[in-house]
Parts: structure tokens; sequence; C-alpha cells
């Protein structure tokens, strides 16, 4: 982020069972290295969005608003680099709950804990940019 002060922010959310309302983007360009991921031209993205809480406030329901909080995090990105939401032909949002539908037996859960992360963890995959 831009300063302590905004990561602090984007973590205050989260505690209180929100999803961060200005997160934290950790982003990757898988294809940049192997160009088989993508075709010509093209790239996929990773961002793994810091703070999403896996238990959320008042009964709401990452279900209900995955896509919504993934709109949001490109929204931010594009502060940064205003062409990528114009140049996303696909994209997958990984929510918490979608994470642990994936890995019953908590292998990623395991993997994010020995990196220093949490369950405040939130992946979006963007893929095929342009």
């Amino acid at each position: 982020g831009p300063s302590m002060d905004y990561l602090e922010r984007a973590f205050d959310d989260a505690k209180y069972g929100w999803p961060s309302t200005e997160p934290l983007l950790e982003i990757t360009l898988p294809s940049s290295v192997d160009q088989s991921l993508a075709p010509p031209g093209q790239h996929v993205m990773n961002i793994f969005v810091q703070y999403a809480p896996y238990k959320m406030a008042n009964a709401m329901s990452w279900d209900d608003i995955k896509e919504d909080f993934g709109d949001r995090c490109i929204e931010l990105l594009a502060r940064y680099a205003p062409n990528v939401p114009a140049a996303i032909l696909h994209r997958q949002v990984l929510s918490p709950l979608d994470l642990e539908r994936l890995d019953p037996k908590g292998i990623l859960d395991a993997t994010i804990e020995s990196f220093g992360g949490d369950e405040n963890a939130l992946a979006e995959q963007i893929a095929s940019l342009v």
C-alpha cells in the first residue's frame, strides 16, 4: 500500500468482519515468465487480496458479495493502471469460502500460514488480459 496508515486501515474493516474497502493487492503476472499460460499478446494476472475475513459480520455471505468485492479490487487497481479494467477478458473471484471448498483438507490454509498470512485473504484470478 501507499503507506503504513493505508495498510492499517485496510485491515481495520476485516477485523470487524467486513471486506476491506481499500484492500491491499498483491499482484503477479505469471505469464510474463511462462508464455504458455496465455495466448500471444495476452497475460494472466493473479491478485491476492488482503484483507477479506473468513467470518463475515451481520450474516453476510461471500457467495452474495464476492463479485462486488472483485469489482472493488479492479476499481482500486484502475487508480494505478487505468487500462486494465477494459482489458479483462475473463476473471474468477475466489473467496475464503471458495478456497475452503476447493481445499477441504486445509492445505492452502497451511500454505498461507507458512507465509505469515491469515484467514483474511481473498484470491482473485484474472485471466487472459489483453
